[in-house]
């Protein structure tokens, strides 16, 4: 007995829609960058620091929060 067309493809589609939700990776987000700043001088930000260091500023939210120490 032979099924129709259909029948065939409905199990395919299901079957597709089955694959692309097991394949889907898991993923969260945990920090989120606003902004980046090379090349900042040290001295700009702290007082009596040498005026040829320099660092990379960087703003980012995190959504853990701070550890106190």
């Amino acid at each position: 007995m032979k099924q129709p067309a259909w029948v065939a493809q409905i199990l395919l589609a299901l079957f597709s829609v089955l694959l692309a939700k097991a394949a889907a990776p898991e993923y969260s987000i945990q920090a989120i960058r606003y902004a980046n700043s090379p090349g900042d001088s040290v001295a700009d930000l702290v007082m009596g620091a040498p005026k040829d260091e320099r660092i990379e500023g960087v703003i980012e939210y995190d959504r853990e929060p701070a550890h106190e120490v």
